[in-house]
């Protein structure tokens, strides 16, 4: 008996339709590899095919397509919605950008790099519904590479008065001693991040919807996941976190499951001292009532005067205070952080690509979407610095640790 493959199986394609026997054919039903195929569904697909590329071609010819100028390769779109209605129909004459290499073909599994309106919209996006990501230190990577590599100063503890690189002043006529600088490797990949969507044949029809669903839902899904893995990641196929970063400085809190203005005045004397300026408070929810409730002797330290019937101070110490949902709970490391995300690199190639397959969910009436954005990312520093003075390490990145400590002179 014949079947139509929803998943590639065997040495065949998903799509492919595959001649087995009946014990085969159940085995594959049972575990949604494949549906039956008789005669009267590829007739019926048949004339299902003809009635989308007509209605395709209709849909193209309203979209009033016009050329860049200067580049006669490409063409705009009216809105997001009519540029994946064009996707979906594999028209290759109305592609927003031509073939890149071998990551873009014509077929039903290829990719089309999203116009770069659209893809400025998707990543603007990203960039407002992000928390940790907003003010990272953003590099492009040009064409034919997959990283980037730089150097830093070997710099990271300055007690005996000689740094990476040395300045002093001389007598008339006297000799100068050179400087030896240190300096280290550092290396990020690009990885991809990528979103999935299914869109039914009635959403395709109703641009204005699918272009405000996708913008809408993609931007923040991988706002969240970046913001996610600039907490955590393990740095291996995503970005490397700031709680796995070796520069990240963890003080020990006064009260278990709690944050006081003793554990904030401390990490405020940790931040290295040119990112105050640039660094911000990121909580979790979980902690605004620490703060609502925290004190200096009888003073309230983030209620303004007129108390709970007015919206609380935005600021601790003058620096911003940002709601972080990646941050963890109250009483776990990093409930409460202080960092200066301009010291983050993140690395991007290119803008947000588009694929589209309808054999996914073929037998549903739904088309799905691929959106893929490459990029990485990982802290400037490998380490934390010891100050000229004193013995307590400095560093953009501060969090009190998720246990107690041992208790410090109340301020």
């Amino acid at each position: 008996m014949q079947m139509k493959l929803m998943k590639a199986w065997k040495a065949f394609q998903a799509g492919s339709i595959v001649e087995v026997d009946e014990p085969t054919s159940a085995s594959l039903k049972q575990a949604e590899v494949a549906i039956d195929w008789t005669p009267a569904d590829a007739a019926r697909v048949a004339e299902q095919a003809s009635l989308v590329q007509t209605a395709v071609a209709e849909a193209v010819k309203g979209l009033k397509p016009q050329s860049v100028a200067g580049d006669t390769n490409r063409t705009e779109y009216k809105n997001l919605g009519s540029f994946l209605k064009a996707v979906r129909g594999h028209n290759v004459k109305y592609r927003a950008c031509p073939p890149e290499g071998n990551n873009e073909t014509t077929d039903d599994e290829g990719g089309y790099l999203v116009d770069e309106q659209f893809s400025r919209n998707l990543i603007t996006r990203m960039a407002q519904n992000g928390v940790l990501t907003t003010n990272m230190d953003r590099v492009p990577i040009g064409a034919g590479y997959n990283g980037l590599k730089f150097n830093g100063l070997m710099d990271y503890d300055r007690r005996d008065g000689h740094h990476a690189v040395n300045v002093y002043r001389i007598g008339e006529a006297c000799e100068k001693t050179k400087s030896i600088p240190k300096f280290e490797r550092q290396s990020v990949d690009l990885e991809k991040l990528v979103g999935l969507y299914y869109a039914t044949d009635e959403l395709l029809q109703d641009e204005p919807a699918l272009e405000a669903m996708v913008a809408s839902w993609f931007g923040k899904e991988f706002a969240y996941r970046m913001d996610y893995e600039a907490m955590n990641g393990a740095g291996t196929t995503e970005l490397l976190g700031l709680l796995n970063s070796a520069a990240l400085v963890t003080l020990k809190r006064n009260t278990a499951g709690a944050v006081d203005a003793n554990d904030v005045a401390r990490m405020y004397s940790r931040m290295y001292p040119p990112s105050i300026g640039r660094a911000e408070w990121f909580v979790s929810s979980s902690v605004l009532p620490q703060l609502i409730g925290m004190t200096i002797g009888q003073q309230p330290v983030w209620l303004p005067p007129g108390g709970l019937s007015v919206a609380p101070y935005g600021t601790l110490f003058g620096r911003p205070i940002r709601i972080c949902e990646v941050s963890p709970l109250l009483g776990s490391q990093a409930d409460i952080g202080f960092f200066d995300m301009s010291e983050y690199l993140l690395i991007e190639k290119g803008g947000v690509q588009a694929a589209s397959s309808i054999h996914v969910r073929f037998v549903y009436d739904e088309t799905a979407f691929r959106f893929v954005l490459r990029n990485s990312g990982t802290p400037k520093w490998s380490r934390s610095i010891y100050p000229n003075q004193g013995t307590d390490e400095v560093s953009p990145w501060i969090v009190l640790d998720g246990g107690q400590g041992t208790p410090t002179p109340t301020i």
